[in-house]
């Protein structure tokens, strides 16, 4: 239905006996008659009579046509049958990855044919026999490291539905990090007082997240599958000097957006990252400035090839560590199987 009285209908492509009728309510009935496949345009609607439709493979990647050959590329990973549907003039001829198909013709007119899949044999490696490099993929805790680049959470409100508790927006999203691991890191000078810090984190079901002071692994949430957020409480290893200047870093998992499991949910916009904070002492300290990263130029993500949905916020990942060709004959030889006997993260190749 339009809101004004409907434009002329007009046949793009092919041929075809058109006939169109507004109805009261300004609805418009189209009538047409058609030996092919054609276009037609109602104002900015497009109407395809005769679609093309291919059923059968493992994924089909593109359908063209060349006068009367019809085209398939796409992948197999077993022996196939094809059934198309697709107008008579342009199919005359099928291929599949440039071979001709033998078509056969159901009762119902569609065209169907086989094709076998041509494997190549895949040997999977004895994994512990590799020789594998290792690195250390968190220098965030280390004391002369360096977070300058990283983006300054300071946003004092947020388009999310959910309301901040905490003095800044802490919600990764705000920020453009929307994949994979987010770290974020809290500068604050002590009181001397302060005992303990408490966080409440949200990244979805089944994440996790680790808490570091400075150097000092001061606590983890290991996540199970029906936690999407979770409240920890990590204790201090000792009073800290009155005025001196610390770091909290915390690693979390980021498992996704939710789903929506009935029509206007907005369960999709729960946010991801630090819902509350507090520090447990008789004085307690003010975090100055909080700092978050992920993926490598966050919504303007530098991958281009492998995507936004495929790189995290892990300091091998912003560095390339993962990707081909990456240069690592400085690194240490160490396995994967070994692991690794402090809290931290490790990147194996």
């Amino acid at each position: 239905m339009f809101s004004d009285m409907p434009p002329a209908a007009e046949v793009l492509s092919g041929s075809a006996s058109l006939k169109q009728k507004t109805l009261r309510n300004n609805s418009l009935v189209l009538q047409f008659t058609t030996t092919g496949q054609i276009v037609v345009q109602v104002g900015s609607i497009l109407v395809t009579e005769d679609p093309i439709i291919v059923k059968g493979g493992y994924l089909v990647r593109s359908v063209d046509i060349d006068d009367d050959t019809f085209a398939i590329k796409g992948d197999l990973n077993d022996t196939t049958t094809f059934e198309i549907i697709a107008p008579a003039a342009s199919s005359k001829f099928v291929t599949f990855n440039g071979e001709a198909l033998k078509l056969s013709k159901t009762p119902q007119g569609t065209l169907t044919a086989e094709r076998s899949a041509h494997l190549p044999t895949v040997e999977l490696p004895k994994l512990s026999s590799l020789i594998w490099k290792t690195a250390d993929s968190l220098p965030e805790i280390k004391a002369d490291y360096s977070d300058v680049e990283w983006t300054v959470a300071n946003h004092t409100v947020t388009i999310n539905p959910t309301p901040p508790t905490t003095p800044v927006v802490l919600f990764a999203g705000d920020y453009g990090y929307h994949t994979g691991n987010i770290l974020w890191r809290g500068h604050f000078t002590a009181t001397g007082d302060e005992t303990a810090f408490s966080a409440q984190i949200q990244g979805g079901s089944a994440f996790g997240f680790s808490i570091w002071l400075d150097s000092t692994f001061i606590g983890s949430w290991e996540g199970n599958a029906v936690c999407s957020e979770y409240t920890s409480i990590s204790q201090f290893p000792s009073l800290l000097d009155e005025g001196s200047t610390h770091v909290l870093t915390i690693l979390q998992d980021h498992m996704g957006l939710e789903e929506n499991w009935w029509a206007a949910g907005e369960d999709f916009k729960n946010p991801r990252g630090i819902l509350n904070y507090t520090f447990f002492g008789r004085s307690v300290p003010t975090v100055t400035v909080w700092k978050v990263t992920g993926n490598l130029g966050g919504e303007s993500y530098a991958d281009k090839t492998r995507g936004g949905l495929n790189e995290g916020g892990l300091y091998g990942e912003r560095q390339g560590w993962h990707l081909p060709g990456f240069d690592d004959a400085k690194w240490a030889v160490g396995k994967p199987t070994a692991g690794i006997s402090n809290a931290g993260v490790s990147f194996y190749r």
